[in-house]
């Protein structure tokens, strides 16, 4: 169960997963940034070329003003995972976003105009025209402002999403547990009843005894290969319960009758791991092991338009004062709601005055319908 339950909440831990899943925010990552920052820049050349002939020096310039804001977001976007920003309440958000945005743009048109100066030698400093400087600075802080907006927007999305994950992986990993302490309960007198009357049969019949020892491990190695399975066929569980019904008639002996009316198209209909056995147990120790005279299981089968039936018929009579909650019946109740949630039920009733019938329907998957 620890297994199983570790593998259920390895998604939440860094390991392979999670490391194809940062890989795959990088990469959309670059490739929104150059494609922003590539598009940002075509738009300032088509502003551009609406007041003047572009030349190779303004385009230069406006390349070089769309690469420096691609690495200067780059450099917000690692202040940001560094100092965790975005866990931080909105107001202190703010006030560093505000900062910095507008330090990011100070810098950069500062650099910008080193850029002009150094490719029109004969623009001086005294020449350059300041107020468009601080329009410059005004637009690539509204510019970074929005780039981080929509950076905040979207890990905090990311952090909500990945949080509904983790909680889903969570409740899972919590049913796979329950699952798999109910399917552990498997009777234990049953065991040592089997083993009694295998002990008694070495000496009388060897060879019945043998084969009594290759059903009960089938048995059991069944029980353990579906620890960890959430679902069965049923042609697989009934295999198990003719083993198990052939180990109870070594003690019950002509007490116990027993016979299979199933239908061909159900066998490969899924149920929740020991089911049908469960059933059959209870049956044999409430209905067929308190009357003297034995008595007789029936196991059907039918289909219908969206829904299996199983009907586990025996001999005997529920007291009128008796509640059908036992264990082993709370237990399969509960191992059809972790499977099939509501849809599936279960009941257990008198049929007639000396039938008792326990019958549970599942519904069937698109590729069974």
């Amino acid at each position: 169960m620890r297994s199983s339950l570790a593998r259920q909440l390895r998604p939440m831990f860094p390991d392979e997963h999670n490391m194809s899943e940062i890989k795959n925010h990088n990469k959309a990552y670059w490739t929104c940034q150059i494609l922003g920052w590539g598009i940002y820049g075509l738009l300032n050349t088509v502003f551009l070329s609406a007041f003047q002939t572009i030349t190779a020096q303004n385009l230069g310039i406006t390349v070089f003003g769309s690469v420096q804001l691609l690495l200067w977001t780059h450099l917000l976007r690692t202040i940001f995972k560094k100092r965790h920003w975005v866990t931080l309440p909105l107001w202190k958000l703010f006030i560093r976003v505000l900062i910095a945005d507008l330090v990011i743009a100070v810098i950069s048109q500062s650099i910008q105009i080193f850029g002009y100066l150094y490719i029109d030698e004969t623009l001086t400093i005294e020449q350059f025209r300041w107020k468009l400087y601080g329009i410059q600075i005004l637009n690539t802080n509204f510019i970074l402002w929005i780039w981080s907006l929509l950076y905040v927007v979207f890990h905090l999305f990311d952090i909500t999403k990945r949080g509904e994950r983790e909680k889903w992986e969570l409740q899972t990993a919590v049913k796979e547990a329950e699952l798999m302490a109910l399917k552990a309960q498997i009777n234990p007198h049953f065991l040592f009843n089997s083993l009694n009357n295998i002990r008694a049969l070495v000496i009388e019949n060897p060879a019945r005894a043998r084969d009594m020892i290759s059903k009960l491990s089938e048995l059991f190695r069944y029980a353990l290969q579906v620890s960890n399975t959430r679902s069965v066929l049923l042609k697989e569980e009934l295999a198990i319960v003719k083993n198990y019904l052939q180990l109870e008639a070594t003690q019950l002996e002509d007490r116990l009758r027993y016979r299979f009316d199933i239908a061909p198209e159900t066998r490969q209909v899924e149920i929740p791991p020991m089911t049908v056995q469960t059933l059959v147990e209870n049956a044999i120790r409430h209905g067929i092991a308190q009357h003297p005279d034995g008595g007789e299981i029936s196991i059907r089968t039918t289909l219908q338009q969206t829904a299996m039936v199983v009907c586990i018929v025996n001999t005997g009579q529920m007291k009128n004062n008796a509640t059908p909650d036992g264990i082993g019946l709370q237990n399969t109740r509960e191992r059809l709601r972790l499977l099939f949630g509501n849809t599936a039920q279960l009941t257990v009733e008198n049929t007639s005055q000396n039938q008792v019938c326990a019958k549970f329907q599942v519904p069937l998957t698109g590729q069974q319908i």
